[in-house]
């Protein structure tokens, strides 16, 4: 009985959610270490992975080192790391993004407005968008072998100009 529940209440979401294909929602953000704002217009012609996370998200710690090896491995190409905290206190975030993701700039979505548009499941959640705009990928989750997934995307994102 539970299964069923759970599976009509998929179908019914499933309509509602953003996914891979869809134009990504536009978003303007500050950086959680200063008052600079970002927005996703201003990456066009970029490769971009946004990664929401939350400081009390376990996954979270492994996928940031993750996301340091991406930013490293595609420094010399048009690709953006964005993570995106969405904890409510920035000093929580801050403090996270010490120890477990130095060398990466984040954005801060303390209200949710941004995570409430791209219709997150669960922590962490990220999105490959493409130079153009569009979503290429939508992963929920991570388990190590994950950033296999973002790679792939990332590179067919690159091979596509």
């Amino acid at each position: 009985m539970f299964r069923r529940f759970v599976a009509l209440c998929a179908l019914v979401f499933a309509g509602t959610l953003v996914h891979a294909s869809d134009a990504a929602p536009a978003w303007q953000l500050d950086q959680l270490n200063s008052d600079e704002p970002m927005r996703l217009h201003d990456l066009r012609g970029e490769v971009v992975l946004l990664d929401f996370w939350a400081s009390w998200c376990v996954p979270c710690r492994a996928s940031m080192a993750a996301l340091l090896d991406l930013k490293r491995e595609f420094a010399e190409q048009p690709v953006r790391i964005v993570p995106i905290s969405v904890d409510a206190d920035a000093q929580d975030a801050r403090d996270f993004l010490a120890k477990y993701g130095p060398g990466l700039i984040s954005l801060h979505d303390p209200d949710g407005e941004v995570a409430d548009a791209y219709d997150l499941l669960g922590m962490p959640s990220s999105f490959v968008i493409g130079r153009d705009g569009q979503l290429l990928l939508r992963h929920e989750g991570y388990r190590a072998g994950d950033e296999e997934a973002w790679r792939e995307a990332i590179q067919q994102a690159l091979q596509g100009d």
